[in-house]
Formats: structure tokens, C-alpha cells, sequence
């Protein structure tokens, strides 16, 4: 990247810890096949071979790693990210950036019984970084950066909200905890939200779980004066089989895709939208959902100074 722009790449990169832990291809999504019956395991292989839809995790994160490469970006906020996914990552970044990269640690990806997956984030320099537990029964948490230079000082969180579609109530709380989290972090720096005057950038990236026309959530608003970022750009789905086919697809969802991974960011800076895209949607792929990538001009800059080459 350069002075005139920076970008960020939030992707909920698929724990899939169980069916993958022996760098084995998934078998959840082969219709008419269980789960752990070893007796099929060479037919679902060569199933998923054939289909170009290899999901092995050191494959996908270095699929993750190139995709940070290719885009230029600065940040990754990522979720569903596991010890031996960070482990994997870390190796792939710096072959596929040709960068050197400072993440939060093991630390900062917690587990839980039912959720043994936590955040992760990324950036091309130094920052601080703190874990906030959320309301929930499935040890969901967002974790926030601090003292990122991105054309100006940064706050960034990533979060991955309630899964349950039938816990909308529970999203909620969630939402409006990270907005109170993020609201308690820029009091404290002195700031209002704003990339203005000097102010702190806000940038949020996450998986909502929310299905609009499935579940019963309302209007996400965390109260930080933030906008989707790309609501008009990329108004296409990031999980399901428009997105990501054949893969890893919720029974009872049949055709259905939604659009419940997004970037957000606090006014005027959502509106300094260079480019945005979704990635991953091509075999092998990283993730059965799609990253959200999204680059800004920063503070004083035109769109057509902080312009790059046209990207697929």
C-alpha cells in the first residue's frame, strides 16, 4: 500500500477444527455421508479432488495470505481463527506479502465448549491490542487494536456475533456492548469516532450471523455513527452457496445466501471508499464464507489520488 490509501480484509476464515485436524479433506458438506465413518473417508476425498474444493487449513490460510497480498492490505480482521489456524497463517503472510506482520497472540483467541474459536488481527505495524468478553452463553468476545497509523490514528475491533438464528435478542446485547466498548476506548483517547481534525478512525469488521429475512434481528447499529461500508458496492451474499458453493452449507438452508459478514465505519471516513470487493469465491477455497476487503483514501487525499489498478 502506499500513504495515499490504506485497506483492511475482515474474513471469518473457518474454524473446522474437528474435520480438519488431520489436514484431511472436510466431509461435511458430501451429501449422503457421515461424519467420521473412516470407511469412506478415499471416496470423500477424491469427491472434493475432483471439485477443486480442497480445504486442508494449511492450503486455506496460505489462500488467506495471498489474498492479503494481492489486495495490499494493512489489516486483517479475522474470526473463527484457532491456535493451529494462527500457527499456519503466521508462516504463510510474510512468503505471500513479502512483509513483515505483528498479530495478537494465542492469548487473544479464546474457547469455549461450544465455540472453540476465537479473533485474530493483523496489521502491517506495531499496535495494542484487548479482549472484551460479550454478553452470550458461547464465550463471544471483540477484540479492539489501538495506536494503528492508517492516514491518522485507528481504532479497530473484530466480533463475531451469537450464531443461533433464533438469538437475535442475544446479537443485540453483543452489538451494542461492542458499541459501548469502542465508545469507552475513543472517550479516553479524547476523540469522537471521527477521521477528521485529528480524530481516531473507527473501523469494525465481523460476521453478524444476522440472515436478513431468516432471523429476527433489527437494524445493526452500534451507536458509533458508523455505515456499511460497501452496502451499495457489494450488496451480494458472503456465505452460502451463491457465495461459496458446495461447502460447508447449514442443513435447511437449500439455496438460500446471505449477506452477514461486513466492514463498517464510523462517518465521513465510510464515505472515502476507494475499492471494495469480496474474496475467496474460486476453488480452492479459503473459507465457506467470502472475506470483505475494502481500501480508503486517507485524511486530504481525492479519490483519484489514492485510485489503484482495477482488481477482479
Amino acid at each position: 500500500t502506499d500513504s495515499d490509501s490504506f485497506s483492511v480484509l475482515s474474513w471469518n476464515v473457518w474454524e473446522d477444527e474437528v474435520h480438519n485436524h488431520d489436514f484431511t479433506a472436510t466431509t461435511r458438506h458430501v451429501e449422503g455421508m457421515g461424519k467420521g465413518d473412516a470407511g469412506q473417508e478415499e471416496e470423500v476425498v477424491a469427491v472434493i479432488a475432483r471439485a477443486g474444493e480442497s480445504t486442508a487449513p494449511a492450503l486455506r490460510m496460505q489462500r488467506v495470505a495471498q489474498e492479503a497480498g494481492r489486495r495490499q492490505a494493512d489489516v486483517l480482521l479475522l474470526q473463527e481463527v484457532t491456535p493451529r489456524l494462527a500457527a499456519l497463517l503466521a508462516a504463510a503472510l510474510p512468503v505471500h506479502t513479502q512483509s513483515a506482520w505483528w498479530g495478537t497472540d494465542t492469548g487473544h483467541i479464546p474457547t469455549a465448549a461450544n465455540c472453540p474459536s476465537g479473533l485474530q488481527i493483523w496489521a502491517r505495524q506495531p499496535f495494542c491490542a484487548q479482549l472484551c468478553m460479550l454478553p452470550g452463553r458461547n464465550g463471544r468476545n471483540v477484540l479492539v487494536a489501538q495506536g494503528l497509523q492508517l492516514g491518522g490514528e485507528a481504532l479497530l475491533a473484530t466480533f463475531h456475533l451469537e450464531s443461533a438464528e433464533a438469538d437475535h435478542a442475544v446479537r443485540q446485547a453483543q452489538v451494542q456492548r461492542i458499541g459501548a466498548i469502542c465508545r469507552r476506548l475513543l472517550a479516553a483517547s479524547g476523540s469522537n469516532g471521527s477521521h477528521c481534525g485529528g480524530h481516531v478512525h473507527v473501523l469494525l469488521g465481523g460476521d453478524t450471523n444476522i440472515k436478513a429475512g431468516r432471523t429476527l434481528d433489527g437494524r445493526l447499529d452500534f451507536g458509533l455513527g458508523e455505515r456499511d461500508c460497501c452496502a451499495t458496492q457489494l450488496p451480494g451474499p458472503t456465505r452460502g452457496p451463491a457465495a461459496v458453493p458446495g461447502l460447508n452449507l447449514p442443513p435447511g438452508w437449500g439455496d438460500a445466501s446471505y449477506r452477514q459478514d461486513l466492514v463498517l465505519a464510523s462517518a465521513p471516513l465510510c464515505t472515502a471508499v476507494v475499492d471494495c470487493a469480496h474474496v475467496g469465491g474460486t476453488a480452492p477455497y479459503a473459507s465457506d464464507h467470502l472475506g470483505v476487503w475494502v481500501r480508503f483514501r486517507t485524511p486530504g487525499q481525492s479519490l483519484t489520488d489514492a485510485g489503484d489498478e482495477d482488481l477482479p
